[in-house]
């Protein structure tokens, strides 16, 4: 087996993909056709020690690594993985292993998929399908963030601060005490910055900060 290699849909979202670690011949050819049949990109890598060299950027996809029967040796390469500057989601698959779901923990994966039994293409695809659709929720989680920190950076300190309170839920009365100025100049920044980012009501505003917080 080559050290990695791909399967690509015409039609596929090349955002995300499945990076496949350790896996036999056998399985690696069901989890490729599963991939291509639900579009997302795949690529293959014999050991986690060829995947680490492999420098693959991983931020928006899933790795998925066998799991054998050794507790310490899963646990180390779990712990491989985790170093990687290029972090993604590790799911563990038990295909035909001894491990059983209370040694999950101690390997370090605290939230898997077991798939039991690569056979059952069904369900193989269904649990994909999961989580390509939370790497895809994730990202769009995260490309909201950097847009709305993006836009944000056009407010001013005064802006900004009036922000903070109306975030907390504190009426214009309240922020104009705090902040020792007067309930028009509360209302007259929180206008400006509304402006400035398009937004026509507060729930707006509000919004665009909660995103620019996120993951921070």
């Amino acid at each position: 087996m080559s050290q990695s290699s791909a399967s690509i849909s015409p039609s596929q979202n090349h955002s995300v993909a499945f990076f496949a670690v350790g896996f036999s011949q056998e399985a690696d050819a069901v989890l490729r056709q599963v991939a291509y049949q639900i579009q997302t990109g795949y690529r293959s890598y014999p050991s986690v020690s060829l995947f680490v060299e492999s420098l693959e950027m991983t931020r928006n996809g899933w790795i998925l690594l066998a799991l054998g029967s050794s507790i310490a040796d899963e646990a180390l390469n779990v712990s491989r993985l985790r170093m990687l500057d290029r972090f993604c989601p590790i799911v563990g698959v038990a295909a035909h292993s001894s491990l059983e779901a209370g040694d999950f923990q101690q390997i370090g994966l605290n939230s898997i998929y077991a798939f039991s039994e690569l056979a059952n293409r069904e369900q193989l695809r269904e649990e994909l399908s999961s989580l390509l659709a939370s790497a895809n929720r994730q990202r769009q989680l995260e490309q909201n963030s950097l847009d709305a920190r993006e836009r944000l950076e056009h407010a001013t300190a005064k802006e900004a601060e009036v922000l903070d309170l109306i975030i907390q839920g504190r009426k214009n009365r309240e922020i104009a005490e705090l902040l020792g100025i007067t309930v028009r100049a509360v209302e007259d920044r929180r206008f400006r910055l509304m402006r400035k980012l398009k937004v026509e009501s507060v729930a707006e505003l509000i919004t665009i900060a909660i995103q620019a917080q996120y993951a921070q």
